[in-house]
């Protein structure tokens, strides 16, 4: 399986380009990296089972930074109340 890198460098030489846009973020959350993946490859054209992996991924994606949030706000002070 080529890379995303080496299908942009043969379609720039291809097309006898000298430089291709591109954005580089650094990224340590693994969450982060499938959603990101799964967005960019919303122009391709896709079949209804791609199309349902990719929302089954989503979902569970959505649940676990559900759950990392729950997790964060139970281990912050409770508020106090004022007397």
């Amino acid at each position: 399986m080529r890379s995303g890198f080496d299908i942009t460098r043969r379609a720039a030489t291809a097309l006898a380009l000298d430089s291709v846009p591109v954005i580089v973020r650094e990224i340590t959350d693994v969450l982060d990296a499938e959603r990101i993946l799964i967005a960019s490859n919303d122009q391709r054209e896709k079949t209804a089972s791609e199309r349902m992996h990719e929302a089954d991924h989503l979902t569970r994606i959505i649940a676990e930074e559900a759950r990392r949030r729950m997790l964060a706000g139970k281990q912050t002070d409770p508020p106090r109340l004022a007397v």
